[in-house]
């Protein structure tokens, strides 16, 4: 089978390799066809709910910290930068653009990983097709730590295999700080650093550099202390994620692929040629690679899917195809690999050609087609309709904070809406806590105060919360003192208006 592989592609491994004037010129050329790509159209969009739950907890600097330490102190450091970064704007383009930059710098990262691994030609093609990619793009272009998150997970990588194959106390303080503050943009930080240790297994023993790990291991443990303390397992967690099935898994490398399973299938076919090499070079002319820099790749991309869909049936449901972009570097890295082991030009070009098609495909589908919610015409359609004295009900709860930041930049007066919690009580900031009953007696009082009621319905039907049955009550309860006159559908948002009845009707 290997053989086959080696005779179709017609594998020369002294090609390989790229002069050091042409490897810099194509690296600053694909830096910049990542901030190309990543600045395209990056204000068109409305912020989703996630992206204005960012705004709303780094605006609030005196409460951020206890916010964070007990809600979602994984996130921690993305937060504190973009606390700062909202000094020059809150523009959804501005917003977006912190993840633009951690994007952009991810490209020399991969570059030079893929360089170190195997091959200047191997960091060219992975450092091209990492921005195309529109998974990539994708959380370039949000206001969520993934991004960022993707960016130290690829600077950790870096940093460990500098200290495995070249053992320094300068890469392994690199390796420890980039980890950790992996950890602390996202809990799924912590599956890198399995990841990273389970590929050890792969290495010669005398080769593991043991007593640098050790240090470099217990100082990891003490810096995550406060993580383990104040968000240990289960506390600030999602809980709307059900748990996974099997399909999910492919749907995750569909994800991961681009959103598109014929590129999905291109990947698989030049992972397994890479793989086919691999496995094969052992048995060749010395000097022999090294296959555990095969091996890492490797774990790297399974080991967080394999633990994150144990975990989901173990202890809770955490498989969520954006907190595993972290494997996605891998996976590009591997399918570059399979592709610069193409040396028959033609088989190479024509490879080369159809992943860029199909990749351009996938990102303008993104460009075009894609938005998970439009706050920004749902709250314009509300202000251009609205009178003074309005009531606005919010359901769930916790998405008033995307009306409330589209909102606020229309520059409408602060009392031209009042704005109501809908909650039978106070709740955490966010969804990430079970969803509360609706306040019943707030609603039979409405209509003393108010003759007109919009309400605003996202995310509302997730029936394992029981908030599909929820939603219904509250629009039931309103229907029998008012009468729905307008409704109108937005992406991800639908917003009705209700009227009081005429005199005379019940």
């Amino acid at each position: 089978m290997n053989w086959t592989v080696r005779r179709l592609t017609g594998y020369n491994e002294r090609r390989l390799a790229l002069p050091n004037h042409l490897s810099r010129t194509v690296a600053s050329l694909e830096i910049l066809l990542a901030t190309t790509l990543a600045l395209l159209f990056l204000g068109n969009k409305s912020l989703w709910l996630d992206e204005t739950y960012s705004i709303t907890i780094a605006r609030d600097w005196p409460n951020i910290w206890a916010i964070m330490l007990r809600y979602e102190a994984s996130m921690w450091f993305y937060y504190t930068l973009l606390h700062f970064w909202l000094k020059i704007g809150e523009s959804e383009f501005i917003v977006r653009g912190l993840s633009v930059v951690f994007a952009v710098a991810t490209i020399p990262v991969v570059y030079a990983l893929g360089t170190r691994l195997l091959g200047s030609r191997v960091g060219m093609l992975a450092g091209l097709l990492l921005p195309l990619n529109a998974f990539f793009i994708r959380y370039a272009q949000e206001a969520r730590s993934y991004s960022l998150l993707v960016f130290l997970t690829m600077l950790s990588s870096y940093f460990f295999v500098r200290g495995v194959e070249r053992p320094s106390w300068k890469h392994w303080a690199s390796y420890v700080i980039s980890i950790i503050l992996a950890m602390y943009t996202h809990f799924f930080g912590a599956l890198m650093l399995i990841a990273h240790v389970t590929s050890l297994v792969f290495l010669r023993q005398r080769k593991i550099p043991w007593k640098v790990l050790a240090i470099s291991g217990v100082a990891a443990v003490l810096l995550l202390l406060p993580l383990a303390i104040f968000q240990p397992l289960g506390i600030g967690q999602p809980t709307w994620v059900q748990s996974p099935e099997v399909d999910d898994i492919i749907r995750l490398f569909v994800a991961l692929a681009g959103d598109s399973r014929k590129l999905l299938l291109v990947y698989l076919i030049l992972c397994f040629v890479a793989l086919g090499f691999a496995a094969t070079r052992p048995l060749r002319a010395k000097p022999s690679p090294k296959i555990w820099r095969y091996a890492f790749l490797v774990t790297w991309l399974l080991v967080p899917v394999v633990i994150a869909f144990a975990a989901s049936f173990l202890l809770r449901p955490i498989f969520v195809s954006r907190y595993l972009i972290i494997c996605l570097p891998p996976f590009v890295l591997l399918a570059a690999t399979g592709l610069s082991n193409i040396s028959r030009r033609w088989i190479f070009a024509v490879t080369l050609i159809i992943l860029l098609i199909l990749s351009g495909q996938s990102l303008l589908r993104w460009y075009v087609d894609y938005q998970k919610e439009n706050w920004r015409d749902a709250t314009a359609f509300v202000l251009s309709e609205a009178q003074p004295g309005d009531a606005v009900l919010f359901y769930a709860y916790f998405v008033r904070n995307s009306f409330e930041y589209y909102l606020g930049r229309s520059g409408a007066p602060d009392d031209f809406l009042r704005l109501m919690e809908l909650a039978s009580g106070r709740y955490a900031l966010g969804g990430g806590g079970l969803q509360p009953d609706p306040d019943l007696e707030l609603l039979e009082r409405l209509p003393d105060k108010h003759t007109r009621v919009w309400l605003v319905l996202s995310h509302d039907q997730f029936p394992h919360l029981g908030r599909d049955m929820q939603s219904r009550l509250i629009q039931s309860s309103l229907e029998r003192k008012y009468t729905v006159t307008q409704e109108r559908g937005f992406k991800g948002v639908r917003v009705l208006l209700y009227q009081k009845a005429f005199l005379g009707s019940k």
